[in-house]
C-alpha cells in the first residue's frame, strides 16, 4: 500500500495521528463499498431467483 504524505498537519494532531486518521477512513470506505457490493448481490440472486419462479409457474 502506498504510504501518503501529508503536507499540512491540523493544529493539535502530528502526523502520525494524521495518517491513521486516513488510514482509518480508507479501511472504513472500503468497508461500506464491500456491505453495498454484497447488498447489491443479495438483491441480484433474489431477482434470478423470481424470475426463475415466474418462468417455471408459466412452464407448467
Amino acid at each position: 500500500m502506498k504510504q501518503r504524505r501529508v503536507d499540512a498537519v491540523p493544529s493539535g494532531l502530528n502526523e502520525e495521528q494524521v495518517s491513521k486518521q486516513l488510514l482509518d477512513e480508507t479501511v472504513l470506505a472500503g468497508d461500506e463499498c464491500r456491505a453495498r457490493n454484497d447488498h447489491q448481490i443479495c438483491f441480484g440472486r433474489a431477482r434470478e431467483l423470481v424470475d426463475a419462479h415466474s418462468f417455471c409457474q408459466t412452464r407448467n
